[in-house]
Order: C-alpha cells, then sequence, then structure tokens
C-alpha cells in the first residue's frame, strides 16, 4: 500500500482537475446538496388537487422533515468533503469508499449529484490503476466512465472532451491488455500442442 501511496502523487492532478471541472459544471445545488426552493406562489396545484392553506400547515411536522433531509445532505457533504481531503492526500482507495458511501446515501431523485460521482469514481479508479497496475481497477475505472458519458452532467463539451480523453486512455489500455492475453493464450494452447 506504500508503494501506491507514494506513486500516487504522480497522479493527482488529473482527478484534482475533474473534480475542479465537475464542480465548475454542476449547478451550485448540485456542489451543495441543496435542493433548490420553489417559492410557494411559484408552483401551480397539480389539476383537480386541493390547493394548500399554508395556514393549517403543522409546524413541527415541516421542521422533522426538513431536518431529516439536512442531516442527509450534512452527512453526504461531509462524506465528499473526507473524499475530497483523501484525494489531496493521495489516498485514492479512501476517497473511491467515501464517494461510495455518498452515492448509497443520495437518494434516486438526486441525479445530478449521483451522475457527477460516477465522474469522480471513473477518475480515481483509473489514478489508482495507473499506480497499481490491477486489472479490476481498470474494468471500474472503465464502468463508471461509461455510465458518466450517458448521463446529462457530460453534456458540457468541456467536460466531456476531458472524459472522452480519458476513456479512449482506459480504453486503449484495456484493449493492450486483451491482446496480451489473448497472445498468452495462443502461445499456451502452441506450447500444449507440441
Amino acid at each position: 500500500m506504500l508503494a501506491l501511496d507514494e506513486a500516487a502523487g504522480r497522479h493527482a492532478p488529473t482527478v484534482l482537475r475533474m473534480a475542479a471541472a465537475l464542480l465548475l459544471v454542476l449547478p451550485p445545488t448540485v456542489v451543495s446538496g441543496a435542493e433548490p426552493v420553489a417559492s410557494p406562489s411559484s408552483s401551480a396545484p397539480e389539476e383537480g388537487a386541493e390547493p394548500i392553506d399554508e395556514t393549517e400547515l403543522d409546524e413541527t411536522e415541516l421542521d422533522e422533515t426538513e431536518t431529516e433531509e439536512t442531516e442527509d445532505e450534512l452527512v453526504v457533504m461531509a462524506l465528499m468533503d473526507q473524499a475530497y481531503e483523501q484525494l489531496q492526500k493521495n489516498e485514492y482507495r479512501s476517497a473511491i469508499e467515501l464517494w461510495k458511501q455518498a452515492f448509497d446515501m443520495l437518494p434516486p431523485c438526486k441525479v445530478s449529484q449521483r451522475d457527477g460521482l460516477y465522474g469522480f469514481l471513473g477518475s480515481a479508479y483509473w489514478e489508482v490503476y495507473k499506480i497499481s497496475n490491477d486489472e479490476a481497477d481498470l474494468r471500474e475505472a472503465w464502468a463508471m466512465y461509461t455510465k458518466y458519458l450517458e448521463t446529462p452532467a457530460a453534456r458540457d463539451p468541456d467536460v466531456r472532451r476531458m472524459i472522452e480523453k480519458q476513456f479512449a486512455e482506459i480504453d486503449a489500455e484495456k484493449q493492450r491488455l486483451d491482446a496480451e492475453r489473448l497472445e498468452q493464450e495462443r502461445q499456451r494452447a502452441a506450447s500444449e500442442a507440441l
């Protein structure tokens, strides 16, 4: 693990550039974890729905709901902050685990945040692979980037170019490993035939 940590310093800028690019592209509500607040007058009631009389709402119910969402959002934001701190220390595996925890805590309706985490995870796995040469890390990087490129978050041309460049490197490495494996199998089959 020490060798992984020592070699990681050479690769930190790629993940940090990825994080910075995503923070620039994602809306502020995604970065902060907060949901945009709509004013009551701006949201029309659904067709056939009874209008809500705000004076009849129980404030304790509202406070409990807001507190629960806020607590979850705070935990996710704390995990993201911890992951970023680990990233700055070149502790990619720790950052990956923290991002996975944050991803698991996000409800499916937090699509933008979940999509952004695919990008973070893909970049971190790619950096870990460049240090570890563990093919499992390469497969994870490929899978996360594949998912990320399918998301609306990857529509920004600058971010997409950066991701596609890294994805092309990952794909080339994957093809190289596949070609090596085929050659080894061919050589093994040839030696067994003798």
